[in-house]
């Protein structure tokens, strides 16, 4: 097994770079390209057509990580809605589609049934990007609305930042947007980059699980205990903190692994310095079960029972499920604050109902004058400009 260390130094190092054409004389790529210039750049002409030239390789295409990086333009909207599934209560999250890939290469990741591309990609047409965010904070300050984005879906946030800085690139220009909360999620412990910039709209977020389900799911991210010391960081620096139980699973003894993960977490962290808490439990489209078992013959992920619910997703029966979130919602309530914002991703609104008594959230994010709404109250949804133009 490749090592954590050994495989994320990997990504930073790559034997080449292609660039498109419509993206070579922005500034950002002449100052990245001059600051790597030691390794081979090639102009392309458009950036699908060297993907689909690369169509016999497997997503990722290197099991050490990726070796070649492509720069590109995003040709459509930044700013997209969170992808739920049909009938699913949905948390009002936006992400900022900002790149494609991810060396990383959980068990239970989408991109692996999802990306056509078998290198990573990162969209640097930023001036495109800053317009959009402009478009939609005038918006939100004529309505007095807050919502929340993130650079996440696709990508882990913080991941290639030792060498690309995208994040705080992003990060360094936030305070233009206030009605924007931005979380920048990770894995990694890579937020060396990001100290300087703490201001109120930014969060930093971590997907967390106990170690023995990280150790085997998630063998090429830091431990929970390096995350968790990386979060600690960053709000000493003056960030607030998210973090986001997702991918639960129904190991034997869970309820003693998690109970015990959080314990340690509001150990490091003050609760008042939780800006959320996500829970999800395990769930993949059936198609995607040949590729997990081809691409990672540890898993036990597909050792539980399980059944094909109202998305057409395999998830654990309903009661199991309640039970999860229920002692997880008791336990974040008990050993940090019942003040923690706590919600569900991905889940049906019976499930809400069984866990919360209710189907919608409002919370409100310290230093934050209004409440975010989740859930299925209109609230929760403000229209993006950027996405229905």
């Amino acid at each position: 097994m490749t090592s954590t260390k050994s495989r994320l130094q990997q990504s930073q190092n790559w034997q080449e770079i292609w660039v498109e054409q419509d993206v070579i004389a922005y500034p950002w790529v002449q100052d990245f390209l001059a600051k790597h210039h030691h390794i081979p750049h090639r102009i392309i002409p458009f950036i699908g057509h060297a993907i689909a030239a690369q169509h016999e390789f497997p997503y990722p295409s290197d099991p050490y990580g990726f070796s070649r990086l492509l720069l590109g333009k995003q040709q459509g909207h930044f700013i997209r809605p969170c992808p739920c599934s049909p009938n699913t209560v949905r948390c009002g999250y936006y992400f900022i589609s900002v790149g494609l890939g991810c060396p990383i290469d959980c068990t239970y990741c989408f991109l692996q049934g999802f990306l056509n591309s078998p290198f990573p990609v990162l969209y640097v047409n930023f001036p495109d990007l800053i317009l959009e965010l402009d478009a939609w904070e005038k918006e939100l300050a004529q309505e007095n609305r807050y919502v929340r984005v993130g650079t996440g879906e696709m990508t882990d946030s913080l991941v290639f930042e030792p060498c690309c800085g995208y994040a705080k690139l992003l990060a360094s220009q936030f305070h233009r947007w206030p009605h924007l909360i931005l979380e920048l999620k990770t894995k990694t412990t890579f937020v060396d980059n990001l100290i300087d910039c703490a201001v109120p709209n930014i969060v930093l977020g971590w997907s967390v699980n106990p170690d023995i389900v990280a150790s085997v799911e998630e063998q090429h991210a830091p431990g929970l205990m390096e995350r968790l010391m990386a979060a600690q960081k960053a709000v000493q620096a003056g960030y607030r903190v998210g973090f986001h139980f997702d991918p639960i699973v129904g190991i034997p003894e869970w309820e003693k692994h998690y109970y015990s993960t959080l314990q340690t977490l509001f150990h490091l962290i003050p609760a008042n310095q939780v800006a959320w808490i996500s829970l999800g439990i395990f769930r993949i489209f059936p198609s995607l079960r040949d590729t997990i078992r081809a691409q990672h013959p540890q898993t036990q992920l597909l050792s539980h029972e399980s059944v094909i619910g109202y998305d057409g997703k395999l998830r654990y029966f309903r009661p199991q499920r309640v039970q999860i979130y229920k002692n997880m919602a008791k336990w974040i309530q008990e050993l940090g604050s019942p003040e923690v914002p706590t919600y569900l991703c991905m889940e049906s609104q019976e499930v809400w109902q069984d866990v919360f008594g209710d189907s919608t959230l409002r919370f409100r994010v310290p230093g934050f004058p209004r409440e975010l709404w989740l859930g299925n109250d209109p609230r929760s949804q403000p229209k993006c400009p950027c996405c229905t133009s």
